[in-house]
């Protein structure tokens, strides 16, 4: 027998899972708009922007989409992104609506491509697990909001800065931190005060307690830890009482003791964070704009000082070990009093170790202090 003609038009659609016609609706949709990029950047002017590589980084996107490696495709959207935000001016327009692209994209679970079959209530259900822990999701979302810092659609980048937070602070402090910082040098650069405190404020409680949860180790949580102290010396420096030596004070002690500290640590990512020598020079180039050439002085030694030492010359032991060998693994942990800078008793200048700018050090082998 003949097999019954098969269903068209409207009739078709009766016979397919809701699910899957959602489904399809959605894809659509997303090749509608990865056509939609691809016009537009072909009609831009081709000694503008390097259009060859752009449309080969959207084919990268589209071939991964098809696939269902859907924050993999993010990733080559965002790469669009990315250079019409450096080539800036007219580009910017047409940028922020690739990276709203990449932010629908890294939305997606990966395997959602034509041939899946996943239904809806799973979905969500899989969307629920991945809040909070999805570092393309908060990435597209920085990119977003700088983009939209620039065009001067402050209320949209603020959104969307909170947004990437919110995307990744599961994932730990050291990548909620990078996000925060966004956010911190977006108030800042607007004098929004009360807002860029109460990001650093959040930023000091995420640091407690993942602390108190035991969720990161000492490196993360001392690298974390610098990142906010920096940016809040930047903070404070902008404050017309006195805020230039307040920072100073900050910046040669707290987060140098913090810099000593993750010194120690054999497992601490490399060239990620400045060195003990590099916080000492800072400090000294503050105390120079004060005007305080005594302790300008002073902390160009210990920059010296601890930059032989971290080198490692003539035999001297880097200060973070030297503390560690005297004192214990727990001289070099993080411990929370290094975030309490400004909130009970003023921090002294020294970082706690006064041998520093004396160029001292221990020598390799030499059990005797220097």
């Amino acid at each position: 027998p003949t097999a019954p003609p098969r269903p068209r038009g409207s009739e078709e659609r009766r016979y397919q899972p809701r699910f899957a016609r959602r489904r399809s609706t959605r894809q659509r949709t997303e090749a509608a708009a990865m056509e939609s990029l691809v016009n537009a950047i072909t009609s831009l002017p081709p000694d503008a922007v390097d259009r060859e590589r752009l449309l080969e980084c959207l084919g990268n996107a589209e071939r991964n989409r098809r696939g269902g490696r859907m924050r993999e495709a993010a990733k080559w959207v965002m790469q669009v992104g990315a250079m019409l935000h450096k080539k800036g001016g007219p580009a910017m327009p047409l940028a922020e609506r690739v990276f709203q692209h990449a932010v629908h994209l890294a939305k997606q679970l990966d395997g959602e491509g034509p041939s899946s079959d996943l239904r809806d209530d799973l979905r969500d259900a899989l969307m629920v697990e991945q809040e909070g822990n999805n570092p393309e999701l908060a990435d597209a979302y920085t990119w977003l909001g700088a983009t939209e810092a620039a065009l001067g659609k402050t209320t949209e980048a603020e959104t969307h800065y909170k947004a990437a937070a919110r995307a990744i602070e599961e994932r730990g402090v050291v990548d909620l931190g990078d996000k925060l910082l966004h956010q911190c040098i977006f108030f800042r650069n607007r004098d929004n005060r009360e807002k860029y405190e109460a990001t650093i404020r959040r930023w000091e409680t995420a640091i407690r307690d993942a602390h108190k949860d035991g969720t990161d180790g000492d490196v993360a949580l001392l690298t974390s830890t610098i990142g906010c102290l920096l940016e809040k010396a930047i903070g404070i420096a902008k404050d017309p009482n006195d805020g230039l030596r307040r920072s100073a004070r900050l910046r040669g002690g707290p987060i140098a003791r913090c810099a000593m500290r993750l010194e120690a640590h054999p497992l601490r990512p490399k060239n990620s964070s400045p060195s003990v020598g590099d916080v000492y020079e800072l400090t000294a180039q503050t105390y120079d704009k004060i005007g305080d050439r005594k302790l300008c002085i002073a902390y160009l030694g210990r920059c010296a000082g601890a930059t032989a030492c971290s080198l490692g010359f003539a035999g001297l032991t880097p200060l973070g070990e030297k503390l560690r060998d005297e004192r214990g693994d727990e001289a070099v942990a993080f411990t929370p009093d290094l975030l309490d800078f400004g909130k009970k008793k003023k921090d002294p200048p020294s970082s706690g170790v006064n041998d520093a700018g004396k160029g001292g050090g221990k020598k390799k082998g030499d059990k005797k202090t220097a």
